[in-house]
């Protein structure tokens, strides 16, 4: 049977407070500056810093407790915090090593840079931060109480925890005017009992930090960076067994490896990390194993492993009115399960981080928790829209829908049975054309309904390319260079100058002005080009199976010979010197020809050509 050891209860509780008053931490404390009376709540903690050689007061015997403290003054002390020897021969290194980056942001040279050198080197401050520290006169700025956070935090080692902490919402009433990227490092503090807000509840980031809330910040993190006034802790392993939660305490049940029970209080200021993630006591639960932190008879660290389950199903209620936000899943088996939703859950909805309110009843969801205490929850949403410009279908992998915004392309599944309108009737996907403004509705990220509007347009250019097909194709070259391809429908209105054609009596080159719904052709308004030519030469050659001439031709422009065919059709008047009609047939080689013509598609043809000579 295994055995029961007693009950560890905690028998200090750690002064907090770092502007409202808070108890002194030694009653009899033996008054050394001037300016400072047994009787300020701050007595204690400036006595404390002082024995710790981390603070000490002017050549007056004062120590200015309500004075602004500026950041040269914080960053040295958070140095000798962390325990910095400036005798050491590294600094020297370090001073070198930031020479430039100290000298560039008007660092004084003389015993600050022992400290600057050493909280850059051990990441206490950022490179980029050392803009703020000096004005262009030389005056060093003061420490507001947000930037403290950081650094302390920073020089703690919990930045990572800070970080970790993301999108939060502090309960200060002014948690509006501290940012984003403060809050983690804010929290990791406020949750250690180092820095607290004001009697007002509020946080006051922007304010000025005085030398003695400062002192009292300084004071509280001994604790925190190994002071020689607290005792180290204790580690032990085992498996969670059962946690006991009441208002404002919590009990965990231990089971030992050697077979014994412990059962511990946790200290509110307990640090939790599950699966090497920093947590919260909310998440914690029977069945976890690990090891727990023990100091003054309290847990005060948690580092287990979890024993975590997901579970997939749709969102059947929400509720946010608690402790915990509560969320009921109903499985594909129709069972439903209920989860406490702590405010350290990450919560994504379609892929975003939001708070928990933001899901609503339907919406597919995947949850993680340990117990029941959800440590992560991934939420689709059950319907969603999107606007854009339809850019086809394709079929690799079932019916894929492109839709385009902007330059980018994207792909959403469609629905067998998805409804489609176009132009305010229904239509089937076949209808759609590339082009068309589309509104696309989908349910758990699959098209389910279609809304398409065609857009009418001109497009003025030239025939680039013609493919009869079913349906006809026309790519037209626009004025500015670029292509763009037509459908054709079979009962399109051709007009080729001015008079009635059909798609056979268009040619490359023909300038058109076209009206477009979408991607298919409306009208096609056709202009034929035509270019007159006078050619003089040779005759060479005379082929009357085919109606062909070639020419010995002189080209000016070289001043050599080319050869020149001219072809001759019906229409083409042949006449000699004095008028008189010839035909093909009349032409011999030698003789000297005079045509005038045009050309269609590449193609020189002979309008009049008159025999000057035999």
């Amino acid at each position: 049977m295994p055995r029961i050891r007693l009950v560890r209860v905690l028998s200090a509780v750690m002064a907090v407070l770092v502007i409202v008053t808070a108890l002194p931490l030694s009653a009899g404390a033996v008054r050394v500056f001037t300016d400072v009376a047994e009787t300020d709540w701050f007595n204690s903690y400036i006595l404390k810093v002082k024995e710790n050689s981390l603070m000490s007061g002017y050549p007056d015997a004062t120590f200015k407790p309500n004075v602004s403290i500026n950041k040269i003054e914080v960053v040295a002390a958070l140095c000798k915090l962390v325990g910095i020897q400036t005798s050491d021969s590294s600094i020297v290194v370090y001073k070198a090593k930031y020479n430039s980056v100290m000298q560039s942001n008007r660092i004084p040279d003389d015993w600050s840079r022992d400290y600057i050198a050493y909280a850059l080197e051990k990441g206490i401050i950022q490179q980029e931060e050392l803009a703020t520290f000096v004005k262009s006169d030389g005056t060093v700025n003061n420490a507001k109480r947000y930037e403290v956070a950081i650094f302390l935090v920073r020089a703690l080692g919990l930045e990572q925890e800070a970080k970790s902490y993301g999108n939060i919402i502090l309960d200060f009433k002014d948690n509006e005017l501290i940012s984003q990227g403060t809050r983690g490092y804010i929290k990791v503090l406020k949750d250690r009992n180092i820095m607290k807000g004001d009697a007002e509840g509020k946080f006051n980031p922007n304010n000025e930090i005085t030398r003695a809330e400062f002192a009292t910040v300084l004071a509280t993190s001994l604790d925190y960076a190994g002071g020689t006034t607290t005792p180290a802790a204790t580690t032990i392993e085992g498996i969670i067994e059962e946690v006991v939660r009441g208002t404002g305490r919590t009990i965990i049940k231990i089971s030992m490896s050697d077979g014994g029970i412990d059962i511990y209080d946790v200290d509110t200021a307990a640090t939790v990390k599950i699966d090497g993630l920093t947590s919260t006591i909310a998440s914690v639960a029977a069945g976890q194993q690990g090891s727990f932190g023990i100091k003054d008879n309290k847990i005060v660290s948690i580092n287990v492993s979890s024993s975590a389950v997901v579970v997939e199903g749709i969102i059947r209620s929400v509720y946010t009115g608690t402790e915990y936000g509560i969320l009921t899943v109903e499985k594909s088996s129709g069972d439903r399960v209920t989860y406490n939703v702590p405010a350290t859950a990450v919560i994504k909805l379609d892929g975003t981080t939001v708070t928990l309110d933001r899901l609503s009843s339907g919406d597919k969801v995947k949850v993680t928790a340990s117990g029941t205490y959800a440590t992560k929850v991934e939420a689709e949403t059950k319907t969603r829209t999107a606007m854009g410009i339809f850019n086809g279908l394709k079929t690799d992998m079932g019916l894929i829908l492109i839709l385009k915004k902007g330059t980018q392309e994207i792909e959403y599944p469609v629905d067998d049975d998805a409804t489609v309108k176009r132009d305010g009737r229904t239509k089937s996907l076949s209808d759609l054309r590339k082009g068309d403004e589309v509104e696309i509705t989908t349910e758990y990220g699959i098209v389910t309904n279609i809304v398409a509007e065609s857009t009418d347009r001109e497009v003025e250019g030239t025939i680039y390319s013609l493919l009869i097909a079913r349906p006809h194709q026309l790519t037209i070259l626009t004025k500015d260079g670029s292509t763009e391809t037509f459908l054709v429908p079979v009962d399109v209105d051709i007009e080729i100058d001015g008079k009635t054609a059909s798609i056979y009596d268009l040619r490359l080159d023909y300038k058109v002005d076209v009206e477009v719904e979408s991607d298919e052709v409306v009208t096609i308004e056709a202009t034929s080009v035509v270019s007159q030519n006078e050619v003089i030469g040779t005759v060479q050659y005379v082929n009357t199976s085919v109606n062909v001439i070639t020419l010995k031709v002189l080209d000016a422009s070289t001043g050599a010979y080319i050869v020149k065919q001219v072809n001759v059709n019906d229409n083409t008047r042949i006449i000699n010197n004095s008028g008189t009609r010839r035909y093909l047939r009349n032409i011999e080689v030698g003789d000297r020809l005079v045509v005038v013509g045009h050309s269609e598609l590449g193609v020189f043809i002979a309008d009049t050509i008159m025999i000057t000579n035999r």
